[in-house]
């Protein structure tokens, strides 16, 4: 009927020796094969009667009918039937005749013709041929259609198996896209945990696993390692006399300011309402009460004046923090030393606390 895959019947693993193998089963001898050619010249004679004969009574099943469809099939069906049944006859029954026989049912199964619409055919054929050309019970065309139909369940299978694999492919193709969707959600999800949304920076949720990081980079390879606790000034006033949406402005503000001035090595969280933190690696006390001073200057200038900083700092080098956690409090000390010192006087508080660092 149509052209099918090359090599067809390598593909589905049927050689020469498992065809001989298959007319042994079946007792198809080369005795059978001459007497089939010796049949040739009645196939030539009966086989334009014979096809349409077999197309008037295939159309007659409704199934049958649906499938077709059109007059334009039903003329190639009649072409591919006659060159079918004349194969049947040329006495060579090698690898290329049951590639012939595959592609027919290959064709098939893609048509969508179920299995036992094809068999029914098949059974409706060899009573055609027998009658019309075999003119007697014939042994070798019983035999050679049972091999057809071996053929015609080789194809079909092989489709099932391929409609399989291609299934297989689609839902692991899927799963991996519904995977890569799912992590791209949960990574989503977690940034937007350690986001604070109003400031822009890290949240808390974030910060003990940083600064627990870079307090064990700190102390193996012995660079500096900072952190600076900042609180607003004047925060307070803001959302009584202003509000709490002019508060939340200015922690906008002052997250923007933060995030435009940090270097790309430091970190910055929004640990609480109006407290801040920046770790800084590789940063010494020197370095770290310049950066504050800065964030103070734009900070102020951002906001009028009418909200300004007060900082604490604790540096790991010279500190006696034996943990991150006593190295976050002495923070906390300085920036409370700072905040309770007089206002003019304010200029940037720095624990010192002469220690060992730990080894």
């Amino acid at each position: 009927m149509a052209a099918g895959l090359p090599n067809l019947a390598q593909q589905m693993g049927i050689s020469a020796a498992e065809l001989r193998h298959r007319k042994e089963l079946l007792g198809f001898t080369p005795a059978h094969a001459e007497s089939l050619a010796g049949l040739r010249a009645i196939a030539l004679a009966e086989v334009d009667g014979l096809v349409e004969e077999f197309c008037r009574r295939q159309l007659a099943v409704p199934a049958i009918r649906a499938l077709i469809g059109d007059r334009d099939t039903i003329l190639r069906l009649g072409a591919a039937m006659r060159a079918y049944v004349l194969r049947m006859f040329e006495g060579s029954y090698d690898i290329g005749y049951a590639n012939s026989r595959l592609r027919v049912g290959q064709v098939h199964a893609r048509l969508g013709v179920a299995p036992n619409l094809y068999i029914a055919a098949l059974h409706m054929l060899e009573s055609l041929v027998e009658e019309r050309i075999g003119k007697t019970p014939c042994p070798a065309l019983h035999k050679l259609f049972l091999l057809d139909l071996q053929f015609a369940f080789d194809a079909y299978v092989h489709g099932l198996s391929g409609e399989l694999a291609r299934t297989r492919d689609e839902i692991r193709h899927h799963s991996q896209a519904l995977e890569r969707a799912f992590e791209e959600r949960m990574a989503e999800a977690l940034r937007d945990a350690d986001t604070d949304p109003l400031s822009g920076l890290r949240s808390r949720r974030g910060f003990e696993a940083v600064f627990a990081r870079e307090w064990e980079i700190a102390l193996a390879t012995g660079v500096d390692l900072t952190i600076a606790v900042l609180d607003l000034d004047g925060f307070k006033r803001i959302n009584d006399s202003k509000g709490h949406l002019e508060g939340d402005r200015v922690i906008q503000v002052v997250g923007q300011v933060i995030a435009a001035a940090r270097r790309s090595a430091d970190f910055a969280f929004r640990i609480g309402g109006d407290e801040f933190c920046l770790i800084l690696p590789m940063t010494g006390r020197r370095e770290a009460t310049a950066a504050c001073e800065r964030l103070r200057a734009r900070i102020g200038e951002a906001l009028g004046g009418e909200v300004t900083i007060s900082y604490g700092l604790a540096a790991l080098r010279g500190s006696g923090a034996a943990m991150p956690r006593d190295l976050l409090a002495e923070a906390d000390r300085a920036l409370y030393r700072m905040k309770a010192a007089p206002g003019p006087a304010r200029g940037g508080a720095l624990l010192r606390v002469a220690a060992k660092v730990p080894a």
